[in-house]
């Protein structure tokens, strides 16, 4: 996907995710209203992610406390990417778990 993306394309995702104000909203006040309702998430992080910390994985259970959250040690921004091995078994198996 990184690829496909041209330097435009880059820059404006990277500020969208260091200052999401910079689209108008303050997401963290959506982390009541989702946290209410206790949807099913699975978070997938990679440990090596430049752009945003891992510490990050866990703090998505502020809004999704229920969540099941894997860092995957060897993988950065994409997970997906990196380690589509250990992702594709993951997300088939929490898919399942929501059915």
């Amino acid at each position: 996907m990184y690829d496909n993306y041209d330097r435009r394309t880059r820059k404006a995702v990277l500020d969208l995710y260091r200052d999401i104000k910079t689209i108008g909203t303050d997401s963290r006040l959506m982390i009541e209203p989702l946290a209410r309702l206790d949807l099913p998430c699975l978070v997938v992080w990679g440990e090596q992610d430049p752009y945003l910390s891992p510490d990050y994985a866990e703090i998505q259970r502020q809004a999704f406390p229920s969540a099941y959250v894997h860092t995957l040690a060897n993988s950065g921004h994409w997970p997906f990417i990196d380690d589509p091995s250990t992702v594709t078994p993951l997300v088939m198996e929490f898919l399942d778990s929501v059915q």
